[in-house]
């Protein structure tokens, strides 16, 4: 699981018998290559992503794109020779990867049952990674590398859905800083840039959880922050 989303609220695939089932399924089709508990829809036109929608009395579906975040790969992709760009390291990493895993003909599928078990958590996991991303160095990065995967995968409506997503970080950015990452990205997207910018790295420690709010954070007796302990909400029965 990726830091962007505490593992306490994010849901993992339910690993004893997830591996059974991919099998299973791959033997009547073509093979999958990713299950994942978190996915979005893609418009293969523009590029444009809305929130999966759970297909009644479906345990599996197949699913466009998706997060690192509680997804569990075949050794079957590594060995086919597709493997994570290192260039992109943060921020739609995990789309470029699971795009060109669907384009080599592996199926990405959601698990439904770890999709719905715990919406409240969901909730709170959605929530904490728009904080973080509201943080300068991310907000490059995640800029960048959107503009490099449409390039990479689209055409120009692809691009064009990517700037009214950029017109509207814009509009939202509260700092000048916040602002000028946005456009950096913007750009050097645009230029095929990939790799490390040293003007936007990760602190070792990252105190605030954005440039623009930074609530108190708990801590414990030995100085280290304390995760909040969230009440859970009712679980949903698949």
């Amino acid at each position: 699981c990726e830091d962007d989303l505490p593992i306490e609220h994010m849901n993992a695939p339910r690993v004893a018998g997830l591996v059974e089932d991919m099998d299973r399924l791959s033997s009547s089709g073509p093979p999958i290559g990713a299950a994942t508990a978190w996915g979005r829809r893609q418009d293969p036109r523009t590029g444009a992503s809305v929130a999966h929608e759970v297909a009644p009395g479906m345990r599996y579906e197949d699913i466009d794109v998706a997060g690192w975040g509680a997804t569990l790969l075949s050794t079957a992709v590594a060995k086919a020779g597709i493997l994570p760009d290192e260039r992109l390291f943060f921020g739609y990493e995990d789309w470029d990867f699971l795009i060109r895993l669907r384009r080599a003909g592996f199926r990405l599928v959601i698990d439904n049952q770890a999709l719905k078990s715990d919406v409240y958590g969901r909730r709170r996991a959605f929530i904490r990674s728009q904080e973080l991303h509201a943080v300068t160095w991310r907000g490059y990065y995640d800029v960048r590398n959107y503009m490099l995967v449409a390039r990479r995968y689209g055409d120009w409506r692809w691009v064009k859905e990517h700037l009214r997503t950029v017109a509207r970080l814009l509009r939202r950015a509260r700092t000048w800083r916040r602002r000028v990452a946005i456009v950096a990205g913007l750009i050097d997207g645009a230029r095929g840039k990939a790799g490390l910018n040293a003007r936007y790295v990760r602190p070792a420690v990252e105190d605030q959880v954005s440039d623009e709010r930074a609530p108190a954070s708990p801590t414990s007796q030995d100085g280290r922050r304390a995760m909040p302990q969230l009440a859970r909400g009712p679980q949903r029965q698949s």
